[in-house]
Order: structure tokens, then sequence, then C-alpha cells
């Protein structure tokens, strides 16, 4: 009996820590809130912008031909720089 009120007395103080830790630590992470908020739209605009090319492939491939017969010389270093991000991409969803 004395082992199981030793245990619970434990676990009570153990919990009031955590619980103060997670307060302080809330404390001190306030002020990132706003750059953590910026950093989640901005997640949140480029699975939107990933989930319309995959609703959207043939669309944004005449997007990107359309851009090559425009202007060919600036759009190779586009399409470069385009495929170095698919790669990124594709790499950091697996």
């Amino acid at each position: 009996m004395n082992r199981r009120l030793d245990r619970a007395e434990r676990r009570g103080r153990l919990r009031e820590r955590i619980a103060r830790q997670r307060r302080d630590l809330g404390q001190a992470l306030a002020p990132a809130g706003r750059a953590l908020a910026w950093a989640d739209r901005l997640a949140q605009r480029w699975q939107r912008a990933g989930d319309w090319l995959r609703a959207h492939p043939a669309l944004a491939g005449a997007l990107v031909a359309a851009a090559v017969l425009v202007k060919p010389k600036r759009s190779f270093g586009l399409l470069r720089w385009a495929l170095l991000g698919a790669r990124l991409w594709r790499s950091a969803a697996k």
C-alpha cells in the first residue's frame, strides 16, 4: 500500500513538473508564434499548389510549353531550376 502511495505522489509531482515546463516553453516560444504561423501558411500554399498541379497536369505542361516558345533563352534557365525543384520536391516527399 505504501509503495502505491509513493508512486502516486511521484506521478503527481512529475505531472506538475511537466505542466510547469509546458507553460514555460509556451511563454518562451510566444515570440516565435508569428513566424511559425507564417511558415504554416506558406506550407499550406505549397500543398495547394501541388494539389492543383496534380489535378491539372496538362494545363501546367501547356503553360511551360508556352513559356518556352515565347522566350526560349530565359525559359531554359527557368526550366533547369524547375527540374531541380521537382527533384527536391520528390526527394522530400519520400
